[in-house]
C-alpha cells in the first residue's frame, strides 16, 4: 500500500465525460458521455486507466472536431475546491458553504395537461 487511491466504485446517477488518447500522446482525439447507474475506476500512478461500467448506460462517442457546444462538460458539475479536503486529518473539518459556493435551487415547471382545444371542430 503506498496511499493512493487505486479504484473507486461510484454506484446511482453516474455521469462521466471521458476524453480518449492514444497510448504515450496526450492529444485527445475524442470524447464519450455517459450516463450509468453503476462505474468502476481503476487507477495507476494517479491516472484514470480504466473506467468498467456494469448493467446498462447510453454512451455516446464523438470525434474530438465533432463534439456538440456544451457536451464537453458536466450540465450540473459544480467545483467546490475550498471544500475539499487536502490531508486525511482534513475530513474531520467541517468547513461550510458560503454563498457563491451553494448550489442554487431550480424550481421545476409544471408540465401543461395535453388539452384538445381547437384540434377539433366545435359546432
Amino acid at each position: 500500500m503506498n496511499g493512493n487511491i487505486d479504484k473507486s466504485d461510484v454506484e446511482g446517477n453516474v455521469m462521466v465525460v471521458y476524453y480518449y488518447t492514444e497510448e504515450g500522446d496526450s492529444i485527445a482525439f475524442g470524447m464519450n458521455t455517459t450516463e450509468c447507474s453503476y462505474l468502476t475506476a481503476f487507477m495507476v500512478n494517479r491516472q484514470v486507466d480504466k473506467l468498467y461500467i456494469k448493467e446498462q448506460s447510453n454512451g455516446v462517442f464523438y470525434p474530438i472536431t465533432q463534439i456538440p457546444p456544451g457536451k464537453d462538460r458536466l450540465s450540473n458539475f459544480a467545483w467546490l475546491n475550498k471544500l475539499r479536503p487536502l490531508s486525511k486529518e482534513d475530513i474531520l473539518i467541517w468547513r461550510g458553504k458560503s454563498e457563491e459556493q451553494k448550489l442554487k435551487v431550480t424550481t421545476r415547471r409544471e408540465v401543461p395537461l395535453p388539452s384538445l382545444k381547437g384540434l377539433i371542430d366545435e359546432k
